[in-house]
């Protein structure tokens, strides 16, 4: 629904010849999305299983370990004003987002950590320092931000029967962090201030730029166009023009109107609606306690993603779409658990047949890579 949004959307602002340089800017944008779009697709009805859950998280604690790699043999030459840029692919090339991504992946890791093995738990171990040292040496606010907020949801969300482990691990996690944490950082952390009388140059503009993109979106409910924020936000203040919204959903109102503001939040009430669901088939199997624990860490990441998404724009980053979809994976691995744990068959259960019918044999056991 959020890419018809998007696609109706460009009749605001675009034409068929691509000749100007924010038309190409909205075609790549578009392509962008059909290409998220079909990702997602595929991811949603591949990953049925939890072995396949399992394996798609390895999959990213690897690529974020690689990540977290190059943050720390990073030359000078990738600093940019004492903040690390450059590293991983093109939705990384900013410091924001290189942190963020590592802000989000952190309560994932240490999902991973308490379910795995001796190996597994050194991998996330390794994974887990790399990341807080590379999220340290972008100096984001958001992500932050982001990590605070994060604490306090899994302070609060924490599952019965794993509290007590969850609260001696993040003691020495923060203590660490702070360990590693240098004089910049902290400095930039100070910056942070509520009260716009004592922000800094920086707040100050995103203020300007919010108030002009509210003026935007009342002048244009129905939005200004896909990718059209920059170019139009000069017409409301012309001091913030070509800038950035530095807010998701301030840059979803503005673009896709009252539309994509209603998209993009029904994907995220179904997303815990889907979270609620999965914890409640995961409870009616005989061994809960796993698949909990990746709902516990995906419910964790969400919030972190939400909060960082309040001061930077990820409407376009392929990772925001990708924790969107997980949700879905999450409720089609409990519900394949429960089908397994009640010893029946996939004939019996018609909504998992249909759910899975564009691929054969989607329930089909994959190797062990001997990662629990």
């Amino acid at each position: 629904s959020f890419w018809l949004v998007a696609v109706i959307s460009i009749a605001t602002g675009i034409d068929l010849s691509f000749r100007t340089a924010d038309q190409v800017y909205q075609a790549m944008l578009l392509d962008k999305l059909s290409k998220v779009l079909l990702f997602c697709l595929l991811m949603s009805h591949v990953v049925t299983t939890p072995r396949r859950l399992n394996i798609l998280i390895w999959t990213m604690i690897v690529g974020t370990l690689y990540n977290g790699y190059q943050a720390w043999e990073a030359p000078f030459s990738r600093f940019s004003h004492s903040r690390l840029d450059g590293i991983g692919g093109p939705d990384f090339r900013e410091s924001s987002f290189l942190g963020a991504h590592f802000a989000i992946m952190l309560p994932l890791i240490a999902v991973q950590f308490f379910r795995s093995g001796t190996w597994g738990r050194m991998l996330c171990l390794a994974t887990g320092v790399l990341v807080v040292n590379g999220l340290i040496l972008t100096r984001t606010r958001a992500a932050f931000a982001g990590v605070c907020i994060g604490i306090l949801a899994a302070l609060a969300l924490m599952p019965r029967g794993r509290r007590g482990r969850i609260v001696l691990c993040l003691v020495p996690a923060v203590l660490g962090a702070t360990y590693l944490m240098d004089t910049g950082f902290v400095e930039r952390m100070k910056t942070i201030e509520l009260a716009p009388e004592n922000a800094d140059k920086s707040a100050t503009n995103r203020l300007a730029i919010w108030s002009a993109a509210g003026t935007m979106f009342v002048r244009n409910p129905l939005g200004v166009g896909l990718g059209n924020f920059g170019a139009e936000l000069g017409k409301y203040d012309w001091s913030v023009s070509r800038r950035d919204a530095h807010n998701t959903f301030i840059r979803c109102a503005s673009e896709l109107g009252v539309l994509g503001v209603a998209a993009l939040g029904t994907l995220l009430l179904s997303c815990f609606v889907c979270l609620h669901r999965a914890r409640y088939w995961a409870m009616q199997t005989d061994d809960p306690a796993q698949l909990r624990l990746h709902i516990y860490g995906l419910m964790v990441s969400l919030t972190v993603m939400l909060t960082c998404s309040l001061f930077m724009s990820q409407l376009y980053i392929e990772e925001f779409w990708w924790f969107l979809t997980l949700p879905i994976c999450f409720l089609r691995s409990a519900e394949y658990q429960y089908a397994c744990s009640e010893e029946q068959v996939l004939e019996a259960e018609p909504q998992l047949a249909e759910a899975n019918s564009w691929f054969p044999d989607a329930y089909a056991p994959l190797p062990n890579l001997g990662l629990a």
